[in-house]
C-alpha cells in the first residue's frame, strides 16, 4: 500500500466508489484497493453484453456515456450500444471500461494485475 514493491493479483470486482477488490496471488485480499495502485494490466477482456462506460465516437476528448458492448471485434475495438440509443461501431478497447461489479466479476478471471503495495 503506497510502497515500492509490486504484488501480482487479480481484479475480483469494482466497488461502487471506484475502488477495486483485489485477490493477491499469495492468498491475501484487499477489499478496497486504490485503482491508481494498479501498475500493469496483463490482459483485458470485454465481452458482449458487458455494461460499460465508453468515450463517445472513440475519442478520449469526448465525455464517457453508459452503454453495453454489442460486439467485440478481432482488431481490438468494440461496438457499443449507448443507453440513449446512439451506437459506436468501433471504439478502441482502451477507451471502454466495465461499469459495474457484475460485469467486472465476469472479466476478473482475465484481468491479472501487478500492484504497487
Amino acid at each position: 500500500r503506497g510502497g515500492e514493491r509490486e504484488y501480482a493479483g487479480t481484479i475480483a470486482s469494482e466497488n461502487q466508489d471506484g475502488t477495486l477488490v483485489i485477490d493477491y496471488d499469495d492468498g491475501d485480499r484487499d477489499p478496497a484497493a486504490d485503482p491508481t495502485w494498479v501498475v500493469e494490466v496483463i490482459k483485458k477482456t470485454l465481452r458482449k453484453g458487458d455494461r460499460v462506460m465508453s468515450h463517445f465516437r472513440g475519442d478520449k476528448r469526448n465525455q464517457e456515456y453508459p452503454g453495453r458492448v454489442a460486439k467485440v471485434h478481432s482488431d481490438g475495438t468494440v461496438a457499443v450500444d449507448y443507453d440513449d440509443g446512439d451506437r459506436d461501431e468501433a471504439v478502441p478497447a482502451d477507451l471502454v471500461r466495465v461499469s459495474n461489479a457484475k460485469s467486472s466479476e465476469k472479466r476478473a478471471k482475465h484481468a491479472t494485475v501487478s500492484l504497487a503495495a
